[in-house]
């Protein structure tokens, strides 16, 4: 690790990590009936489309997805870049020493039982490894971690996750959020760059995956899932580093109580106090979130929507009391709904002249029948020179008549409107009813994603992200 305090370009010196020739995976069984984290990252490799070599290794030898299972590290015949260990905890410290017999570069330990459990034999024996590996200069991701996610290369710690490769950086001590998140970004037409789960963070920590992060000319994004650090004037270095240059969102695991005493079984992780953690990060200009979805939520702002100048919400939807629940949720989100002006709302109550019902104060409660007339009314309430951005808000499966057939045609109409206004548009999506509703809302969702639209559950989560969205952008302005 770099000395306290120490901030070291890590583009060039970790690029090994992310693409390597050849990988050893050891503790690879060739009995199919039971399932082992060995072949499952075998697997993961191969069906990802890695680009290197790549050589199960187990005692017993034979065959598994028609490769040749070697007894031992040394018995493969070529050069070993990067090891997988899927073996006992208490077999690992023989591993790293046949490792740097091999010239091994990287070892990532999915296994556990180091210091994550109480046991202070856990600890000592994950400091033995990193003893052994920092001697024979052998760099670890881990223990008790997915390890890495590269999609451009084929590097995968399970087969079901997308080949194809985004612009979003996760760095995650936790491997089930960082499975979680790919799944559920993939929903939302987002995809990562590089994805880091690094467990206990016996050597390689997550100041030196976002220090990379931040130099990668292929992120854009930077994302983190954090449970604690050891080097706090280190890491406020690094993560002030990352935000001045890309858009961070961090998540904080661990700033309560239980879950400090649920992060140190987990990860062995130091946890803090959720007040330090806010203020902290606030310093330093980073965008704290408070769950997974919440992550993606920034994610989905960062990557879809363009700054808006500032809070102001213009709200349009349908329905009376779905319009004053948008504006309450607005308002305890820190944004504004003001009144539109009154050249404005005689457009809007000449577009919608021949209906009863609706309002164009703003919220602009639209008539159901006139759906069609989205177009029309988005445009009018972004000509109102006090509006920044635009919420759009919309169930499918409300009406009896509203069914797939009709929602799949408001969608339509709505994606014609990407590109034609002059102000950002988000879409709150509530989903409604029956599994066919749902099933629709998930394709409308698709839909507007693929359409460059901003997509939301509520209007409350939207109205969050954008409030704290429209911060990043107005600190970033006053700090330079």
């Amino acid at each position: 690790m770099p000395l306290l305090g120490e901030t070291v370009s890590a583009s060039p010196r970790f690029e090994y990590l992310f693409h390597p020739r050849s990988i050893a995976v050891v503790g690879v069984s060739t009995d199919f009936s039971r399932v082992g984290p060995g072949r499952m990252y075998v697997e993961a490799l191969l069906g990802s489309g890695f680009k290197g070599k790549i050589y199960p290794v187990g005692r017993s030898g034979g065959q598994v997805f028609d490769l040749r299972v070697y007894p031992a590290l040394k018995d493969i015949p070529g050069s070993v870049d990067y090891v997988i260990s899927a073996i006992p905890a208490s077999e690992t410290p023989r591993l790293v020493k046949d490792c740097a017999a091999k010239g091994v570069k990287t070892v990532h330990m999915f296994t556990a039982g180091f210091g994550e459990i109480a046991a202070k034999n856990g600890k000592k024996l994950e400091d033995e490894v990193a003893s052994l590996a920092r001697r024979s200069g052998i760099r670890l991701i881990g223990p008790n971690c997915m390890g890495i996610f590269c999609p451009d290369t084929g590097l995968s710690f399970e087969l079901s996750l997308p080949r194809r490769s985004g612009s979003i950086g996760f760095v995650s001590q936790s491997g089930g959020n960082a499975i979680q998140a790919v799944r559920e970004a993939q929903t939302k037409n987002l995809y990562f760059s590089k994805i880091i789960s690094y467990g206990n963070a016996a050597d390689l920590d997550e100041c030196d995956f976002l220090d990379y992060l931040t130099d990668d000319p292929g992120t854009k994004i930077i994302t983190a899932y954090i449970e604690g650090f050891e080097d706090g004037e280190r890491f406020k270095n690094v993560i002030r580093r990352a935000a001045r240059a890309k858009p961070l969102v961090v998540y904080k695991g661990g700033t309560s109580a239980g879950g400090r005493r649920a992060a140190s079984s987990h990860t062995g992780a130091i946890a803090g106090s959720e007040i330090v953690w806010e203020s902290f990060l606030k310093q330093v200009g980073a965008v704290q979130v408070y769950s997974l979805d919440e992550v993606l939520d920034m994610a989905v702002l960062f990557n879809y929507l363009t700054p808006p100048k500032g809070k102001a919400v213009g709200i349009i939807g349908i329905g009376g009391g779905n319009s004053v629940l948008a504006a309450d949720a607005c308002a305890r989100e820190g944004l504004t709904a003001p009144l539109l002006p009154s050249a404005i709302r005689r457009r809007l109550e000449a577009i919608y002249s021949s209906e009863a019902g609706g309002s164009f104060r703003n919220p602009v409660d639209m008539y159901f029948a006139k759906f069609n007339l989205a177009h029309e009314t988005v445009r009018a309430v972004a000509d109102s020179p006090g509006i920044d951005l635009i919420i759009v808000h919309m169930t499918i499966g409300w009406s009896p008549k509203n069914d797939v057939d009709l929602a799949k045609k408001h969608v339509e109409l709505l994606t014609g409107i990407c590109g034609e206004v002059k102000k950002p548009v988000v879409v709150a999506l509530r989903p409604f009813g029956p599994a066919k509703y749902t099933d629709a809302t998930a394709d409308a969702e698709a839909a507007l994603f693929e359409a460059g639209f901003p997509v939301f559950f509520s209007v409350a989560s939207a109205a969050r992200a954008i409030n704290r969205y429209v911060d990043y952008y107005q600190r970033r302005k006053r700090s330079r």
